[in-house]
């Protein structure tokens, strides 16, 4: 799992890419939770995963719930359909925002 952080109209977007699972999912909470807790709006580019498991659906739900409490804006991009099933498994789709992958 790799991952940049970047700024983009007022938010800021994290872009994960490779493998989001167990074996990342302590790393891809930090990350989660260190951005909102400093900034309004956060945009979480999934275009790059290759692979997820519920690991990222339980992180992708406690992100939401602690961007809710604070009133921050959460938005999953660029959602690939092997990670679509995931969260389709876990309940989260309809939930989360989500926008469209942009163009590189």
């Amino acid at each position: 799992m790799r991952y940049q952080i970047g700024e983009s109209e007022g938010a800021m977007v994290v872009r994960f890419e490779g493998a989001l699972t167990l074996a990342s999912g302590r790393k891809v909470r930090k990350v989660l939770m260190d951005l909102i807790s400093r900034t309004g709006r956060v945009v979480i580019d999934l275009s790059g995963v290759v692979e997820a498991d519920t690991t990222l659906a339980a992180n992708l739900a406690e992100a939401m719930h602690e961007a809710q409490a604070r009133s921050i804006a959460l938005v999953l991009r660029g959602v690939a359909p092997s990670v679509r099933k995931v969260l389709e498994l876990s309940r989260l789709t309809g939930v989360l925002l989500e926008e469209p992958a942009r163009a590189c």
